[in-house]
């Protein structure tokens, strides 16, 4: 799906220009724009087009979910601001954007929940669209929860200047605000989003609302709620009713992390990024990174170009000791690595002269002397930095990200990524649903689902090589094998959260023996700062978090 934004002024303004006195006839505003059923279809894209800004999903989100987890080390350099994240300091744009792109999703879709309903237009459309929209602000409220914990709730447009001076909500509230959203979004048979065989590639559907409401249930521990909710969804996958779609595992891993694989059969919601329409010409020239949407913004994704190693990219992220240790753990079955290793890590394969790297043979990429092709002098992969921290690096610990890399051998295009990031996949529905029978007592039944997940790496039957787990050795079990599938992809900093990594001493005392860059938190700082712009616009009603006072 292409985020439509031509045409979509009134969602892409300041919301400061609602409270001006005169009026320019040549301006689409809001009393103006929400009157005809395109309004509501273009109103519903702009929601969208929300989450590919540089505060959410493009770049930033992430980037701060994964160098905070313990699978990825922050190597950015010390002068640039995104250095703050892991040593613990109050900065600018890495705490100011993802609260501010997150609230201008959750103001556009305030928008259309607010005008939809004088429109005349199709009623069934017009079910889709609110759920659409309840779905994404459920989404935006939900990243910012577990960003900074203390947010702002806004639940209808402000209609003044004080209704912008409100305080932060107990946190309990706003995630009842956010299982409503997912709740409304499933809706009923015509109401809600639409199943995924009705919708255009993108759009939230019925299984996506699911999906997230059952990640918002366990980031609170609600095991017994999220239990029925994981039963449909895996019931429906298995043909059991038609709730939610067909959804399994594919049977490549990598294809979850590729451009030709996009909106596969595992994956229940995704970003869209694309490089070129339909005629193969370039969408855009200009990255649009923050404010209001331009023609010429590209629809493309930001992140690769700093998990991207030297000289392809920035080179700002670097895998841990920890994690490519961890995927050592086990033998694949006959013999060899997990099957995981070769999409999620670059890594040498001494004896291979056919492994390359970014199309270039690993004996260019790993070995002295430089190699030198036309112009361009080639010395090798390297990371930003070694880290604001002593990390400790072995002096042959040559290994590098390689998820959603696009490998592009042309140097000057290798950044430029239209890789669909995933964000729901229904590995993650086979694992939490293992997790919930665990916590609920069954921890027997859940070893099918963790071995359906285990059966594509080619590792051998969990039920054989350790049977009878309790309950607590099946919770570390589960740990390593959510931190094999989903390191990366910025959901371990999720698992690090609600397991109480940040609560617990013993298991605090894990994370940094895992990741020496903990040894700058404090409590508190699980989350991040409030901006403090907008403690100062707010004359301090918003309040700062606790550990950054």
């Amino acid at each position: 799906m292409k985020y439509i934004l031509t045409g979509m002024v009134v969602m892409l303004t300041s919301c400061g220009e609602e409270f001006v006195t005169l009026t320019d006839p040549n301006q689409i505003t809001s009393n103006s724009f929400w009157q005809t059923e395109e309004d509501a279809r273009l109103g519903t894209s702009a929601i969208y087009q929300a989450m590919i800004f540089d505060g959410t999903y493009m770049r930033k989100y992430p980037w701060y979910m994964d160098v905070r987890a313990d699978d990825s080390y922050n190597v950015t350099p010390q002068s640039y601001v995104m250095s703050n994240l892991t040593t613990y300091t109050i900065g600018g744009e890495e705490v100011e954007q993802p609260w501010e792109c997150n609230y201008v999703g959750i103001w556009r879709a305030n928008q259309l929940l607010d005008h939809i309903g004088d429109i005349n237009m199709d009623d069934d459309l017009r079910e889709r669209c609110i759920g659409e929209a309840k779905f994404l602000r459920g989404l935006f409220y939900f990243n910012l929860l577990i960003t900074f914990q203390n947010v702002v709730v806004y639940e209808h447009i402000p209609q003044s200047y004080n209704d912008f001076l409100i305080p932060q909500s107990p946190p309990e509230e706003v995630w009842e605000l956010v299982y409503q959203d997912f709740i409304d979004a499933i809706g009923a048979d015509n109401t809600g989003c639409w199943l995924k065989e009705d919708m255009e590639l993108g759009r939230a559907t019925k299984a996506a609302a699911a999906a997230m409401l059952v990640r918002a249930y366990l980031m609170n521990q609600r095991y017994s709620d999220a239990l029925p909710v994981l039963e449909d969804i895996l019931s429906t996958a298995d043909g059991g009713n038609e709730l939610y779609g067909l959804y399994d595992l594919v049977e490549d891993y990598r294809d979850n992390f590729t451009e030709a694989n996009e909106n596969n059969i595992e994956s229940i919601f995704e970003i869209q990024y694309e490089l070129t329409d339909a005629d193969g010409d370039p969408i855009g020239d200009a990255q649009g990174w923050i404010g209001n949407p331009a023609p010429n913004w590209m629809k493309s994704d930001g992140y690769n170009k700093s998990l991207a190693p030297q000289p392809f990219g920035w080179g700002d992220i670097a895998p841990s000791v920890w994690i490519w240790e961890e995927f050592h753990e086990e033998e694949a079955e006959g013999g060899g690595n997990d099957g995981r290793m070769e999409a999620s890590f670059y890594f040498e394969h001494p004896g291979d002269p056919d492994y390359t790297v970014y199309g270039y043979y690993q004996d260019t990429v790993y070995n002295d002397p430089p190699y030198i092709t036309g112009t361009t002098v080639f010395d090798g992969m390297s990371w930003a930095t070694v880290g604001n921290v002593d990390l400790n690096l072995p002096d042959d610990f040559n290994v590098y990200i390689r998820k959603y890399l696009t490998e592009d051998k042309e140097m000057d295009r290798a950044w430029k990524s239209g890789i669909n990031r995933r964000i729901i996949r229904y590995a993650d529905i086979l694992l939490l649903y293992a997790e919930c029978l665990n916590e609920t007592g069954h921890t027997t039944d859940a070893y099918p689902y963790i071995q359906r997940v285990r059966d594509r790496a080619n590792l051998p039957d969990l039920a054989t090589v350790k049977p009878g787990m309790s309950q607590e050795e099946m919770r570390w079990q589960l740990d390593h094998e959510r931190a094999l599938e989903f390191c990366f992809e910025a959901q371990r900093y999720l698992d690090i959260l609600r397991w109480g990594y940040f609560d617990d001493e013993a298991k605090f005392d894990t994370l940094m023996a895992r990741d020496p860059e903990y040894q700058n938190w404090l409590p508190g700082r699980e989350y991040l700062a409030i901006p403090p712009t907008e403690i100062e616009r707010t004359n301090g009603i918003v309040n700062q978090n606790p550990g950054w006072n």
